[in-house]
């Protein structure tokens, strides 16, 4: 029996084990899935995963059904700006008529102060300057945090013009002392706040001459493109205009000594031309001077410098000579009355003899002393800086007139503008009802402004020329001498046309040699001067003809003019014409062309490193002038 039973077991092992593992499953499937423990809380219920996806969407076909119904009309929304911007203005309850007063102004209209608005402030002595020269271009846009200083730049031709003028500051501050803090107001009105004065504007205008001589109406100039705060510089003259916050926020955003800075005496571009810099006009005037009479003596210096050397060869020669007759006139005399006796004389050898460079030497060291003197007295960087101003404080104690500014980077070449300009403070009153009667036009004004003060007229040379300067009369074509104004210098070309041919084209410049005196000095003074290989001479213009021109000149003395003439159109419609050769040329045609002459011949200097850096840099191909770049750089 035993034997039997074991038997039976052994046999049914594998039915035993199924029918466990089948019962284990069971087990699971109940307890971990259809009565599954992981209930996931949704809403204060406790769901399953299955009924959690039936709960949601059952609230969903609700939320579509109430959607596609009809609004239901709840509790009206409530403007709370107010109540907000109250809170803020009394966020503390003072009480006011505690001694001493809070001298800060509410938006109350009806305390029944009434205040006069100050005079405008009065500008005079406006002036406009220009410079052309290579500068340091921002890559990358300048606004906000990033700043002109703190960009990559590349060297890259400007053309901007600068307008000053003079502004009576203690007029100004005195003006609104007197409206807030004079005589004629109430002590408990008085306001020390508002009888500051804070800038608002230096508003550049600007009108160009159009090609029948007339006048083009007046455009405000935008302020320059490295200028971080041109956003917040933005004039705004209306109180429906103001931005959120209103002349509360504008008051706060500009009474900054940095904004007051920028406002008034806004910097100017990084200058790289070794021989140009930026300076306010009346201070570039004295620096063009000072330029100018370096020049001469550097070439006064060169030419006393060939005359010692001429006279030293002179003196050398004659001591050459000299000596030979002392030599053979030196020889011993013995006996007779005749010999020579020397009496109370010494022989001209044993004086020492003071050399006459040694005169000029020490008038030469006594000229430079008086130059370097007179130098440090005009130097115009010491005079920019005591121009400059440093914070409000400054201006409350000047007595002199200040000099401000404000810069134009958007002209063009070839073209004449003439400019105004005036300044703007904040008016304190704008958008209240403190306003007396007389004053009730500036309510809602927010700026006052001085009077505009004409500047003048700025006339733009071309950075491209071309000059007919001789002509082969069997080939009916023209020599044409083509110069363009590219990276801070200017480069030549020459072109024989023909009609019908455009004149210039993009081409290697030809290179002036300087003399060798100037060339010696710039190879001392020049490590890296770098020209373009291929410079735009472009000119758009297509030679149309040539034709003889009988004329007569002289006044009284008539005497026979006849010449040639270019006929030339850049567009196909009109046509221009110029004399061939230079003795037929205009007054100051032959000016042009002889300043660019003499310009050219002057030796090249090293690019002026931008402040902060000490190593010369090596000129972008890309920029304004260039956007595809005129070629790669070699060495000069």
């Amino acid at each position: 029996m035993a034997g039997k039973s074991s038997n039976f077991l052994l046999d049914h092992i594998e039915k035993i084990a199924l029918g466990l593992a089948g019962i284990i499953c069971l087990y699971l499937l109940f307890t971990g899935v259809v009565f599954t423990p992981n209930a996931v809380e949704y809403q204060g219920h406790a769901y399953s995963p299955g009924e959690l996806d039936r709960q949601i969407e059952k609230e969903t076909k609700e939320l579509k059904y109430r959607l596609a119904g009809e609004p239901n009309a709840g509790r009206d929304s409530q403007e709370k700006l107010g109540d907000y911007t109250s809170l803020m203005e009394n966020s503390v309850k003072l009480n006011t008529g505690l001694w001493p007063e809070v001298p800060y102004p509410t938006n109350e209209d009806d305390d029944g102060r009434r205040y006069t608005i100050p005079a405008a402030p009065v500008i005079s002595d406006a002036s406009a300057d220009r410079i052309r020269a290579l500068a340091y271009f921002p890559k990358q846009e300048v606004g906000g945090p990033v700043t002109y200083k703190s960009v990559e730049t590349e060297p890259n031709d400007l053309d901007m013009v600068t307008v000053e003028a003079r502004l009576d500051v203690a007029g100004l501050y005195n003006s609104f002392k007197e409206s807030f803090e004079g005589p004629s107001v109430k002590p408990q009105w008085q306001d020390p706040c508002m009888s500051k004065p804070i800038f608002a504007a230096v508003e550049l205008q600007r009108s160009h001459k159009k090609p029948d001589g007339s006048w083009s109406d007046w455009q405000d100039v935008p302020r320059l493109k490295i200028d971080n705060n041109r956003p917040l510089l933005n004039i705004i003259e209306r109180v429906e205009d103001l931005p959120r916050g209103g002349m509360k926020v504008r008051l706060l955003q500009y009474n900054k000594d940095d904004v007051m800075r920028d406002i008034l005496q806004p910097a100017a571009y990084d200058i790289a031309s070794a021989e140009e810099q930026w300076y306010p006009p009346s201070i570039h005037e004295q620096y063009l001077s000072l330029m100018k009479e370096k020049q001469l003596a550097q070439r006064r210096e060169e030419l006393e410098r060939a005359r010692q050397e001429h006279e030293q060869e002179l003196e050398q020669s004659r001591n050459s000579r000299r000596e030979s007759r002392t030599a053979a006139s030196s020889q011993p005399v013995t006996g007779g009355v005749n010999a020579p006796v020397s009496v109370g004389r010494t022989s001209p050898d044993s004086v020492p003899r003071r050399d006459r460079s040694d005169r000029m030497r020490e008038r030469e060291e006594l000229r430079l002393r008086r130059e370097q003197e007179k130098e440090m007295q005009d130097n115009p960087d010491t005079q920019l800086e005591k121009l400059k101003i440093t914070g409000e404080k400054q201006l409350e104690e000047m007595t002199e007139p200040l000099l401000f500014w404000s810069h134009d980077d958007t002209v063009e070449p070839g073209n004449t503008y003439r400019y105004r300009i005036r300044l703007g403070v904040f008016n304190p009153l704008a958008g209240t009802n403190k306003l007396k009667s007389d004053s009730e036009s500036y309510k809602d004004e927010v700026i006052i402004w001085s009077n505009f003060a004409d500047a003048g007229t700025i006339e733009i040379p071309d950075r491209l020329y071309f000059f007919a300067t001789d002509m082969r009369e069997a080939a009916n074509s023209v020599i044409v001498e083509v110069f363009r104004y590219a990276m801070g210098y200017w480069y030549s070309k020459q072109y024989v046309v023909e009609a019908g041919e455009v004149i210039g084209k993009v081409d290697s410049p030809e290179e002036t040699k300087p003399g060798n005196d100037t060339q010696e000095s710039a190879m001392q003074q020049a490590t890296i001067v770098l020209i373009p290989e291929m410079v735009d001479f472009k000119t758009k213009a297509m030679m149309v003809d040539t034709s003889e021109v009988r004329d007569w000149t002289g006044g009284r003395n008539l005497r026979n003019n006849d010449h040639y003439e270019i006929y030339y159109s850049y567009d196909g419609s009109s046509i221009e014409s110029q004399p061939i050769r230079q003795r037929f040329w205009s007054s100051d045609m032959l000016s042009i062309y002889n300043d660019i002459r003499n310009q050219m011949r002057q030796p090249k200097q090293p690019y002026r490193a931008r402040s902060g850096e000490s190593t010369n840099v090596t000129p972008s191909r890309t920029g304004p002038d260039n956007p595809k770049g005129q070629g790669p750089m070699k060495m000069f």
